[in-house]
């Protein structure tokens, strides 16, 4: 009678990746905004391909960039970062149009790094569902504050222990 064992599954929007993801989607949004670009994010709570469309002006034209950000740490064995194999191939669709950037707000790291995606596509390493990018291929263009680090809420694994930062 209405009665069900089986938890009830959270909203999209209330999972903890989600909410940190959110946090990376400010930081990339203010950084893009301290360099000139307009902003223009999906709308909330709809599904995008990507994060946000960016503007800047430029010679008496502009440049139009998608952008998208991930929030979480690179690779702990490897000097590389990566994206879910199904994310590459979206992106490889949506570079036959514009360029997209793909911004990481790494709290590993302490920064956030620009990968071209439309220059670096084709040096991507698959590996199950996986993508990955090497961060010689990437290029620091802020660090994050210990507010910033503080609201990502990250808290290193032991795996991470040995590891030496690839950004200074």
């Amino acid at each position: 009678m209405g009665y069900s064992n089986k938890a009830q599954k959270p909203k999209f929007s209330e999972l903890r990746t989600t909410k940190t993801g959110d946090i990376g989607e400010e930081i990339a949004q203010a950084y893009l905004q301290r360099n000139g670009w307009n902003i223009y994010p999906h709308d909330e709570g709809k599904a995008a391909p990507v994060d946000i469309m960016a503007i800047k002006p430029n010679d008496g034209g502009f440049d139009i960039i998608a952008v998208e950000v991930k929030t979480y740490p690179r690779r702990f064995a490897f000097d590389q970062t990566g994206i879910d194999t199904a994310d590459y191939w979206t992106y490889r669709d949506i570079i036959k149009i514009l360029p997209l950037t793909i911004l990481f707000v790494d709290p590993f790291e302490a920064c956030v790094y620009a990968l071209p995606f439309h220059k670096v596509f084709d040096r991507a390493l698959f590996d199950r569902n996986r993508c990955y990018f090497d961060l010689v291929d990437c290029r620091k263009v802020s660090s994050l504050d210990a507010n910033q680090l503080g609201r990502i809420g990250w808290k290193p694994t032991p795996y991470y222990k040995d590891v030496q930062k690839f950004f200074p």
